[in-house]
């Protein structure tokens, strides 16, 4: 809701009451008792959105089972529940589909097991460069950094004027 909701009649009262209180319990209370962003995966228009074009995006994360230990840090890293213990149990090489990519998974696992990976990439490695510069294209080109540009350009297309209102605002 972006704009003033006038309460001035009893039904829009009650409307804001109920608003106010579905959001205060489903953004605030929820997310602080189970750990987790469910609003984001199962509420959130955008997250929706998110999960409906997943297929189409060039990215994933990738679990590599051979370095797994099964020690779930990830599952219990994971805000968006995307990691659980069916999915390290059943050794599947990608986290579900409500999985935002935003890469606490990673940061998580001590075995180095998860990592961004292009789609259309099905073997582990990209080969290791030898020259300094190689190393440096290689990295940038490094499928976590071009996810990360193309999200932070999909945002600051979608929200346009929106941030720039912002700025001058806080300005």
């Amino acid at each position: 809701m972006t704009e003033f909701f006038p309460m001035t009649t009893i039904p829009g009262l009650i409307a804001g009451i109920i608003f106010i209180g579905l959001f205060l319990g489903l953004v605030v209370v929820l997310p602080i008792l189970t750990k987790r962003r469910t609003q984001c995966s199962m509420l959130c228009p955008f997250g929706a959105f998110a999960s409906l074009t997943d297929k189409l995006s060039p990215f994933k994360m990738r679990i590599d089972t051979e370095k797994c230990k099964g020690c779930m840090k990830c599952a219990q890293a994971c805000l968006f529940g995307a990691i659980d213990v069916a999915t390290i149990q059943q050794k599947k090489d990608s986290p579900e589909i409500t999985c935002a990519k935003c890469g606490e998974c990673v940061a998580a696992c001590p075995e180095k097991a998860i990592s961004y990976q292009f789609r259309f990439n099905k073997g582990c490695c990209a080969p290791v460069p030898k020259t300094k510069l190689a190393k440096g294209i290689q990295k940038f080109f490094a499928p976590e950094n071009l996810f990360r540009f193309a999200a932070f350009t999909f945002g600051a297309i979608m929200s346009s004027a929106f941030t720039i209102n912002s700025i001058e605002i806080i300005l």
